[in-house]
């Protein structure tokens, strides 16, 4: 003869059912959300204010360019120690010493720059002769670091960290 369970042990049956489906939901939603990693987010809106005050920076890269413009038959391996200095309103200009090579050198320009509303800017550099530099970069950290990188295709290949002084 089958055995049978009383109401009240089917509804024991079914609360027990439903709790360890909710306590399983549960313990997935906790698991996704520790092993997910944390997203990056950028600053919610800069303007040229946001890039103010003196900031060192390392470049490092290799130069695709010899400075008359001619392509160089190799690249060859810069580094940059800086001191950036910003006006917050679209000025900057930048002091330090490149290694180009094995050669080093002084490497002082001044130029203007841009900040995007997305955290986002550009850079135009004068250089002694005239001629200009280009980079590009993101603002990260509310304002007191940056990631850039150069942007003259062809010229150099090339990235930095700033960080606010």
């Amino acid at each position: 003869m089958p055995h049978r369970i009383g109401l009240q042990g089917r509804l024991t049956q079914v609360i027990s059912f439903f709790g360890m489906v909710a306590l399983s939901a549960l313990t997935v939603l906790v698991a996704q959300h520790l092993l997910t990693p944390p997203k990056a987010r950028a600053q919610t809106a800069c303007s040229n204010a946001t890039l103010s005050g003196t900031y060192g920076a390392q470049n490092q890269g290799y130069s695709l360019q010899a400075s008359d413009g001619t392509a160089l038959p190799a690249p060859v391996p810069v580094t940059d120690i800086v001191l950036l200095t910003l006006d917050g309103a679209g000025n900057i200009s930048r002091t330090g010493t490149q290694n180009k090579g094995g050669t080093i050198a002084p490497n002082d320009l001044s130029g203007t720059y841009a900040v995007n509303a997305n955290c986002t800017f550009s850079i135009t550099f004068t250089t002694a002769t005239g001629g200009a530099n280009h980079v590009t970069g993101v603002i990260v950290n509310s304002g007191n670091e940056a990631f850039v990188m150069a942007a003259d295709p062809g010229r150099a290949v090339a990235t930095a960290t700033w960080k606010r002084q």
